[in-house]
C-alpha cells in the first residue's frame, strides 16, 4: 500500500511533490497503521492505494476507474473524479491525529 501526505491544494495528488510518502504491506488483518512525524499544526490531506500488482503505481481501466483499492482522508470522495485537497483536508493541533479510512474497491 502506498500513502502520499500532502500540505496544500497544489501538490494535493502530485506524488512527486508529496510531503511524505510511504509504502507498507498490508497484513492479513487488513488493519495498517501508518504514522508520520514532526509534521507542525496546519492542514493535510492523504491518498493511498493498494498496489495489488506490486507495479508501483495505481492502475485504471479504459474510462478511468481505478482497477486497484485507492481512498483518501476524511474518506472523501469526487464526483467522476478525485476529490479536493479542501474536502479530504484534515487539521493537526496537537501531536497527534487518526484517521480511519476504508479503501474502495
Amino acid at each position: 500500500m502506498f500513502v502520499a501526505l500532502y500540505n496544500n491544494e497544489k501538490s494535493f495528488l502530485k506524488p512527486e511533490l508529496a510531503l511524505q510518502k510511504k509504502a507498507v504491506a498490508i497484513p492479513t488483518d487488513k488493519n495498517v497503521v501508518i504514522t508520520f512525524e514532526n509534521l507542525p499544526q496546519g492542514k493535510y490531506a492523504f491518498a493511498v492505494f493498494h498496489d495489488e500488482n506490486n507495479d508501483d503505481k495505481i492502475n485504471f481501466n479504459l474510462v478511468g476507474m481505478p482497477t486497484e483499492g485507492y481512498g483518501f482522508s476524511n474518506n472523501a470522495r469526487g464526483f467522476m473524479s478525485s476529490p479536493s485537497f479542501s474536502k479530504s483536508a484534515f487539521e493537526i493541533k496537537s501531536n497527534s491525529y487518526e484517521c480511519k479510512i476504508k479503501l474502495s474497491y
